[in-house]
């Protein structure tokens, strides 16, 4: 089957004849053109274009056309779509070299354009050159020029070889994920078709694609998989055979570490905090590839928490007592395959002031009247953070019938009942450098230098006795029994219920006590005084008569 082809026209001015002076002179013009030589027998289409074309119009002409036999042939013209199509056009060859075209009409041409259309005939490589050797128009007139053309005959570039495959190797196993695939160059080669397959038929293509490079990236492919690939070559000539095809097997893959999904990050503490939650360890750290993660404690600071893994897996921190400073708590998650990852949590724990302790500070203090009882108070006081230089020491003792003094150098207290008989209280406040205070109650009991009334039994139960005298006017004597030490509250209430009196939060020792109740600022009436201790309660009645 011919193939006629249209084809792109590059003019030349070879055969130009001048034009006369003040006209512009009509042109005939043949075009240059290339076409590669085909299997397949093919004709291209070669238009005779007039230009310029003056008042005169054209009625008939006749050309006669050479060319070289081995490279092209015209066999034939094509007057459609051209100006000459109401033309009566006659071609004839008179020899292997030459074709002679006229044409004649009764409706003349007036316009430029494609007069007509020669048919040549591709035969060979090489170059033709198509020339006028005759040309005639209106039998004379008007004048014109013209321009002969070429037609280059181009042997088609050769289809390419097919590509040798580099890699991956025929029967490769152990092949890592993702690959390139590489192939070698090969001349004349424009572009490389690339296909793979899990099918030695190439039945299901996973990569069916086109390059220009020797080599292709290759993604998502399974683990331990069998593959197959191929590659062909091609340019404008057509494509190579499909090269040899080779298959590889991809490696196993390998067990990758838990990661990190939620830092642990850090966390600011006080002193002393006790026991702290932080974090649930499998909300910290996540595994793809295992659903069991364990977890350990890598390293912590010792001197200033201690840090440990719950049953549900939460890290837990617990404080050290009195300590404060900065460190960091790393934990491990290891997977089933013993690949781990590691997660810091930075801690910072924040100094708190403590306050001063009493250690083995004494309930009471017995001692006899006209006589001085000294004791050490330095002793009894402990500060974690301050030493003893830097703690301040306040002193209060009642009744007023009591003294004391004090010596700072020795921390030591020294007390004076010269003339009183009876229980006093000693209260020592202590404060820190950070301002923190504590105070403690100290019971005296300073008995008379000749009685033994304070050497009596242990009492064997609670009781608040009657008062003596009763009714009484202002003073009366209230006496109480304790079986042990114990914090005791006296209070006297008016018949309305109001407290007239509080005497209470006192530290007693164990024995026969007795108070001396003053109602000088009360008005005649009966009154109750209530005696509580620990988890007893008395209650008893008397008269103020003045």
């Amino acid at each position: 089957m011919n193939k006629i082809l249209w084809v792109l026209l590059f003019f030349s001015t070879s055969g130009y004849l001048a034009p006369t002076f003040g006209q512009t002179q009509l042109h005939i013009q043949l075009p240059d053109t290339t076409v590669e030589l085909e299997e397949s027998t093919t004709t291209i289409l070669m238009p005779v274009t007039i230009q310029h074309l003056p008042e005169n119009s054209i009625s008939g002409f006749r050309l006669k056309l050479q060319f070289d036999p081995d490279v092209v042939a015209i066999e034939s013209f094509s007057k459609n779509g051209t100006l000459s199509s109401g033309f009566s056009i006659f071609g004839n060859s008179d020899t292997d070299e030459t074709f002679i075209i006229s044409g004649a009409g009764s409706t003349p041409i007036y316009d430029d354009g494609v007069l007509i259309n020669l048919e040549i005939l591709v035969k060979g490589a090489g170059t033709s050159p198509i020339e006028f050797l005759e040309v005639e128009i209106n039998e004379g007139e008007p004048a014109f020029t013209y321009t002969n053309g070429n037609v280059t005959v181009g042997s088609p570039e050769p289809i390419p070889e097919a590509p040798a495959l580099v890699f991956p190797e025929s029967d490769d196993d152990e092949v890592e994920i993702p690959l390139t695939l590489s192939w070698e160059n090969v001349s004349g080669a424009a572009n490389y078709e690339v296909q793979l397959s899990d099918s030695d038929e190439f039945s299901s293509l996973l990569v069916d694609e086109s390059t220009t490079t020797n080599s292709f990236d290759v993604d998502d492919l399974e683990y331990l998989t069998q593959y197959f690939w191929r590659v062909r070559a091609g340019n404008e000539s057509g494509k190579s055979d499909w090269s040899e095809t080779f298959n590889f097997t991809t490696k196993e893959k390998e067990n990758e570490s838990p990661t990190v999904s939620n830092p642990l990050g850090s966390v600011i503490l006080q002193e002393d905090f006790g026991e702290k939650v932080i974090s649930e360890l499998g909300d910290v750290f996540s595994d793809d590839e295992n659903i069991s993660l364990s977890f350990e404690i890598v390293d912590f600071p010792a001197d200033l928490l201690t840090a440990r893994i719950s049953e549900n897996s939460s890290l837990v921190l617990v404080s050290v007592k009195n300590q404060y400073g900065s460190g960091q708590v790393i934990v491990a998650a290891t997977d089933t395959e013993e690949a781990s990852v590691n997660d810091t949590l930075t801690v910072v724990i924040e100094p708190v002031n403590d306050l001063p302790v009493f250690v083995g500070i004494p309930d009471t203090l017995t001692f006899k009247s006209g006589e001085e009882y000294t004791f050490e108070f330095g002793d009894i006081v402990d500060d974690v953070e301050d030493d003893l230089s830097d703690l301040s020491f306040n002193f209060v003792i009642e009744p007023d019938e009591l003294t004391f003094d004090i010596s700072i150098t020795s921390h030591k207290i020294t007390i004076s009942a010269s003339d009183f008989v009876g229980q006093g209280l000693l209260t020592l406040l202590v404060k820190d450098s950070g301002g923190g205070e504590v105070e403690e109650s100290i019971i005296l009991i300073i008995e008379s230098s000749t009685s033994s009334n304070l050497e009596q039994d242990i009492p064997s139960e609670f009781k608040l006795s009657q008062n003596y005298p009763n009714p009484f006017n202002p003073t009366t004597q209230i006496q109480y029994q304790l079986p042990k030490a114990s914090a005791v509250s006296l209070r006297v209430f008016d018949a309305t219920g109001r407290i007239a009196y509080d005497y209470s939060h006192l530290q007693k020792a164990a024995g026969t006590h007795t108070f001396t109740f003053n109602a000088s600022a009360l008005s005649s009436g009966f009154y109750f005084y209530q005696l509580k201790a620990g988890e007893f309660v008395q209650t008893q009645k008397m008269t103020l008569i003045k």
